[in-house]
């Protein structure tokens, strides 16, 4: 009979379920407790392993061989916990609106940038890392993140398998992924970065100098600060 699990332990699990619709409750536990309990390295672990067609290993078991099965009571009792919230949930994998994204190539959206006089905003991510479905499911999807992107930015999201996202990633060499970056339309210079989860407040804060100054506004100074070391 499996060990009975602490009520902390059956919030992780219950976390883990919302997050990770369809699967099962011991699913979730050999995840949690292969990393020690870390409900992020849980679920880092479990798409890395269908991206990789992996199987983690707990001992002599598969995690995808339940040997350990919750009991019945146990189960029932982890399930009516996250029966009410786990198909409320944003699906974490999924894009931002439609609305907020550019869609087309990645010189089209810079072309964009230039034309509405607005900072091109590129996010490029991967499927095998956790934190970029965490940037989808929290950042852009925070209210505030949004209405500044509307804004003051255009918004251009890819893939790194994809052409597109490879092109991107090889010119302004990106080694770490998910990456953020805040590009200036009119020369395609890389002026800010960030890479991971970031927070929406910390991304808000590190924006706030571009959604105060456009592109041109900023191109603009640059040029007059030149005169003025001419003269």
């Amino acid at each position: 009979m499996a060990n009975v699990l602490s009520d902390e332990q059956q919030m992780l699990v219950s976390s883990f379920l919302e997050i990770v619709v369809d699967e099962t409750a011991g699913t979730a536990r050999q995840f949690l407790q292969a990393t020690n309990w870390n409900l992020q390295e849980a679920i880092q672990r479990f798409y890395n392993g269908i991206n990789n067609n992996a199987v983690l290993y707990n001992g002599s078991s598969s995690v995808y061989h339940d040997e350990e099965m919750l009991d019945s009571e146990e189960e029932e009792q982890i399930s009516s916990s996250t029966n009410g919230t786990r198909h409320d949930n944003l699906d974490f994998m999924d894009r931002p609106s439609s609305e907020l994204l550019y869609d087309g190539p990645f010189e089209y959206a810079k072309d964009a940038g230039k034309a509405r006089n607005k900072w091109l905003l590129v996010n490029v991510q991967s499927r095998k890392e956790f934190s970029s479905a965490m940037l989808n499911r929290d950042s852009w999807a925070n209210e505030i993140v949004v209405e500044a992107i509307k804004n003051s930015f255009i918004f251009w999201q890819e893939d790194e398998d994809t052409e597109e996202g490879k092109k991107v990633g090889n010119y302004y060499r990106l080694h770490s992924l998910p990456a953020i970056l805040l590009i200036d339309p009119i020369t395609g210079q890389n002026m800010r970065s960030w890479n991971g989860i970031v927070e929406p407040q910390k991304l808000l804060e590190d924006a706030m100098f571009f959604m105060d100054t456009s592109p041109s506004e900023y191109h603009a100074h640059l040029i007059q600060k030149q005169r003025e070391r001419m003269n």
